[in-house]
């Protein structure tokens, strides 16, 4: 489904390991926490605008009004989206949002939402999937092969509704309901497949019918706090249930012959004969109790145990109903305990159902969704306030669950189990006066085992991994430019297993950002001017779409882009 629109959002993170503390059910590989702006009495108007080395460029502009009494405040925005990729491809978008305020009572409030994408003329770019045990040869950045009719085009929707309830002191009912729609209109895979060492290869097109992916969802959550001599205690309950329904399937397929790099695919739009969709329908809901505890300056802890009923149809053209169904108990506990005001040690647990997304492109059940998996996760690690600026996070983790890949049929299915276990590392803070920085590290273990790895059908490693990631990224403000301030951002990635025999690996890469961002005003209006580069050595690699399946990175984009306070 799509996306919580930034008209719509105030920030995401990233609920795992040491960030879930405090987040009553976490799943094991991390839950996306999107949080929706509340317009309130200091939100001003905003205009931004920008412009790129692509040609792309972007118009967006937001606006709150708020009643005379207080009580209701409005926000709108509509962003316009001007799409230039280095594949060659462009693409349109338009967004709207709302959001509402209503704060009848001091102790009630509640905050509907809705947005809408529109997205015409996305032409797909090809991804090229090698004859052998071997990379595609490097591709000019900016050329699309075509052919130009393989586009796709669809409309998304959000819409919400948030309450907050808190009758008395030491009680809180919140309540939300979620409504996602995804329309596709027209929709195109684009498959250059047999690609030899000189970049020919044999160019394939698939053309999806129209296509709607609905799903409704809401949860009902009861909390009591419990102040004690020093200490807090909460106590949550949950009732979640959410209904999917999607159709896929009945592409139409066209061999569009051989291609090379050096040549325009000019083939016309041929007519598809679509057969009959699979559809699909997901039922489930999850009823739970949390707890978590705090005691000052001394310990952190949590504990949750849910029980989940899941069921899943597929109706297959000519087939019989296909059902199943799960019905795990989950659970989850953390502690974290402060030897110093600087120094804590903290340790999680937790077991999960989650879904394993869809097939990708280069499959050939391309667009069929994955059943439900579940998943276990192991952590722990130290925190320490190096200074009073300055944070070190170091952490162990395990991370265990199903492995999906293509099998040498190019079918999409679970060929074993995954185990990542690494370690994280971070630093950040203030190093001096107007110089920040945040400093990253993942290091990683990747191992895939199972009947399939025993006997030689699929490597040790799983496609997509990497032994180490590594960031750094710095901000300076210089006094003697008080308006001013400059960025860094380093990404370093090890070599990334890119085929199931693991024969394949993308090479190691690193990229350079650099920005620099001014304060600046229009009349009454403040402003900021900003320009960033990104891969500033403009290193030319491919990104993977999938097992042997590879995609046009990006190049050097730099970026001018102005906002303005109204």
């Amino acid at each position: 489904m799509w996306g919580v629109t930034s008209l719509l959002r105030q920030s995401t993170t990233i609920r795992v390991g040491l960030s879930a503390f405090g987040f009553p059910f976490p799943a094991p590989t991390g839950v996306v926490d999107y949080r929706i702006q509340r317009p309130s009495a200091n939100d001003r108007g905003n205009l931004f605008s920008s412009i790129n080395s692509y040609a792309g460029s972007s118009l967006e502009f937001r606006r709150t009004e708020r009643n005379s009494d207080g009580d209701l405040a409005m926000g709108v925005g509509l962003a316009l989206y001007d799409n230039e990729f280095a594949n060659g491809t462009d693409s349109r978008q338009r967004i709207i949002g709302a959001r509402v305020l209503w704060t009848p009572t001091e102790s009630l409030e509640f905050l509907p939402y809705f947005a809408r994408s529109d997205i015409s003329d996305d032409e797909v770019g090809p991804i090229f999937v090698p004859a052998g045990d071997y990379l595609p040869p490097s591709v000019e950045r900016r050329r699309f092969l075509g052919p130009e009719w393989a586009t796709y085009g669809g409309t998304a929707t959000n819409a919400g509704l948030l309450s907050t309830w808190q009758p008395i002191s030491g009680w809180q009912f919140r309540a939300g309901l979620f409504r996602s729609v995804l329309d596709d209109d027209v929709s195109h895979s684009n498959l250059v497949v047999d690609v030899g060492r000189d970049g020919a290869g044999r160019q394939l097109i698939s053309v999806d019918p129209p296509a709607k992916s609905a799903s409704t969802s809401g949860e009902i959550r009861a909390t009591r706090t419990l102040y004690g001599s020093g200490s807090l205690h909460r106590i949550h309950a949950s009732v979640r249930a959410r209904d999917r329904d999607r159709g896929f399937g009945g592409s139409a397929l066209f061999d569009l012959g051989p291609v090379t790099p050096a040549q325009m695919q000019a083939a016309p739009r041929p007519i598809p004969a679509f057969a009959e969709q699979t559809r699909e329908a997901v039922d489930q809901w999850f009823a739970g109790l949390a707890y978590e505890g705090r005691w000052r300056d001394r310990a952190e802890a949590s504990v949750g145990v849910s029980y989940s009923d899941y069921r899943k149809s597929t109706l297959v053209p000519g087939e019989s109903i296909a059902r199943a169904t799960d019905r795990p108990l989950l659970w989850n506990g953390s502690v974290a305990l402060n030897f110093s005001p600087d120094l804590a040690i903290y340790a999680g647990v937790a077991r999960g159902l989650e879904e394993s997304g869809v097939a990708p492109a280069s499959a050939v059940n391309r667009n069929a969704a994955l059943p439900a998996i579940e998943t276990a996760q192991a952590d722990a690690g130290v925190r320490w306030r190096v200074t009073q600026e300055m944070r070190f996070v170091a952490g162990v983790f395990e991370v265990r669950k199903p492995y999906f890949n293509l099998d040498e049929r190019s079918v999409w299915r679970e060929l074993g189990d995954v185990r990542n276990r690494g370690i994280e590392l971070s630093l950040s803070g203030e190093l001096r006066e107007g110089l920040s920085a945040v400093a990253g590290a993942i290091l990683l273990d990747s191992e895939v085992t199972g009947d399939a790895v025993t006997i030689g059908r699929v490597g040790r490693r799983p496609v997509g991994s990497t032994p180490r990631v590594l960031l750094l990224n710095m901000n300076w403000s210089p006094g003697v430019l008080p308006d001013t301030s400059f960025d860094i951002g380093v990404l370093h990635s090890g070599p990334i297993v890119a085929s199931r025999n693991n024969v394949v690996h993308l090479p190691a890469y690193t990229s350079l950002d650099l920005g620099v961002r001014r304060e600046i005003r229009f009349g009454p209006h403040p402003a900021r001017i900003r320009v960033q580069a990104t891969n500033v050595t403009d290193r030319d690699r491919f990104e993977l779409q999938g097992a042997g399946a590879y995609g046009v990175a990006p190049g050097r984009l730099v970026t001018l882009s102005l906002s303005v306070d109204l």
